[in-house]
């Protein structure tokens, strides 16, 4: 199974290029992912190894009640209701969340380089696993997901921030 790891450098660089619109979209797609991943996912995996239970209404439930746990999730919810409601945050806590809000992006830098650094370049390009999931990742599902955008009645920017 394969999806994206777009919450590091998707969401700063969608707010960069398609604004605040383009990020509202990537935050919904995101959004249902994790809900997809998270639940049947997270199910598919359990089968897959030797979990003969499968897919079933309790364990979809208890992946629901965890995924309704997570603190990404929990803040997401906190944001949709502010912004529903038309509730601002004080400007301390408003100056806060911005401020972290802007480290998280070099952080993220930070780590990724950390993990590159100590993975072997040559171990990597020989693994014929991390090859065949690489070219299904960036190459095989953004072109199924752009031909499925191109039959969508749906605007650009949401074509623009799916793929």
């Amino acid at each position: 199974m394969a999806s994206p790891n777009d919450g590091f450098m998707g969401f700063p660089v969608a707010l960069l290029f398609f604004g605040d619109m383009g990020l509202l979209f990537m935050l919904a797609h995101n959004s249902a992912l994790n809900l997809y991943f998270f639940t049947l996912g997270i199910s598919m995996m359990k089968r897959n190894k030797g979990d003969k239970q499968g897919i079933t209404i309790g364990s979809v439930g208890k992946a629901v009640a965890k995924l309704i746990m997570n603190p990404n999730i929990l803040a997401l919810i906190a944001g949709l209701l502010l912004c529903g409601f038309g509730i601002k945050l004080p400007v301390p806590f408003n100056d806060y969340f911005l401020y972290v809000g802007n480290v998280a992006t070099p952080m993220a830098m930070i780590y990724i380089g950390t993990s590159l650094a100590k993975s072997s370049f040559m171990e990597i390009i020989q693994d014929k696993k991390i090859i065949e999931c690489c070219l299904m990742k960036l190459i095989w599902l953004p072109l199924i997901t752009y031909a499925i955008m191109l039959i969508m009645p749906v605007s650009d920017i949401i074509k623009i921030t799916c793929i």
